[in-house]
């Protein structure tokens, strides 16, 4: 009788403590990213190709005057850079390309959660006074400056 008590009440422990079913699960999502490639409005020609602007004429702040992150690739005569948005809210972002070019944006970002983990998605970039098409590729972005 003592042995199906200490069962017992080791069964009912344990059914009262159950499982959480996203223990385990690792939700390492990065923020959200999306790629710029600036082209002459003109000639139709990457800036950065055409050598019109030096890479590391680009500045990339936020409302704040506040770093954002930047990643530029250049491979393969492609130059495009990489823009990661580290928040959880929609952001205003302003980029500046040598002394003449300052390109304000608005990046709406929205939440998204699907079983365990909660990820940000991009939902629209608007770029003020500037031509802007999408590119075929995914996540990128064509302004013409």
């Amino acid at each position: 009788m003592r042995n199906i008590f200490m069962i017992a009440s080791v069964f009912i422990i344990l059914l009262m403590n159950g499982c959480d079913r996203c223990d385990g699960i690792a939700c390492v999502t990065g923020p959200p990213v999306f790629s710029v490639e600036l082209i002459d409005s003109e000639t139709g020609v990457n800036v950065f190709t055409s050598k019109k602007y030096d890479s590391k004429s680009i500045q990339l702040t936020d409302e704040a005057n506040q770093a954002v992150y930047l990643n530029f690739i250049s491979e393969n005569n492609i130059n495009i850079f990489n823009i990661s948005i580290d928040s959880e809210k929609s952001r205003k972002i302003i980029l500046k390309v040598g002394a003449d070019v300052v390109i304000p944006m608005e990046v709406n970002i929205r939440e998204g959660s699907g079983g365990c983990c909660t990820n940000y998605f991009i939902d629209e970039i608007k770029v003020i006074g500037y031509d802007v098409k999408a590119s075929e590729k995914a996540g990128l972005i064509i302004i013409k400056i």
